[in-house]
């Protein structure tokens, strides 16, 4: 029976499907691999479910993947892919999420996207926001704000930071 919360996970080794989409796959733990799963996404999208994501999106540029066979075959693997995520506006697979998260925002008519972050999510969200056209604040620690809100101050985010929990005698 498929679990309630993720029914279509399936192993990335075996593509046995996973009753706890939590745990290692059993098959490959057998055979001493531990693999985690993945979700299998219909193509079309199954009613049942309703689509893959909250929001249509414009395609992107595929993430390159790199062969690695030597680790695959050390692992049991018939084939093992590195995924090259310098390609992404701010060199992370965060991008990702925050164009779904953005372009929903947009679905329901937001004027501006919040996010609280210490360092990527922020900037992703920041620079897919900005793609958008929407403005962005980004709550953060004084310390990452330092360091992220001149690199997104292009991106016209504002990084809040705040200084809680102050430390007793300051």
């Amino acid at each position: 029976m498929p679990h309630p919360i993720a029914p279509d996970v399936v192993c990335l080794r075996c593509a046995t499907e996973l009753r706890d989409p939590f745990a290692p796959c059993p098959a490959c733990a057998d055979d001493g691999v531990a693999v985690n799963g993945v979700t299998r996404y219909a193509d079309p999208p199954d009613a049942r479910r309703g689509p893959n994501l909250p929001v249509a999106l414009p395609p992107t540029e595929p993430t390159p993947l790199e062969p690695l066979p030597r680790a695959g075959a050390a692992i049991g693997a018939t084939s093992l892919l590195l995924k090259d995520e310098t390609g992404p506006p701010t060199w992370s697979y965060k991008d990702r999420l925050a164009r779904v998260a953005v372009a929903h925002a947009q679905s329901v008519g937001a004027e501006v996207v919040t996010a609280s972050s210490s360092g990527n999510h922020g900037a992703a969200i920041a620079s897919a926001a900005s793609r958008a056209g929407l403005p962005s604040v980004i709550f953060t620690v004084a310390s990452i704000a330092l360091r992220c809100g001149p690199r997104s101050r292009e991106r016209a985010a504002c990084w809040c930071p705040s200084t809680w929990p102050k430390t007793a005698g300051r």
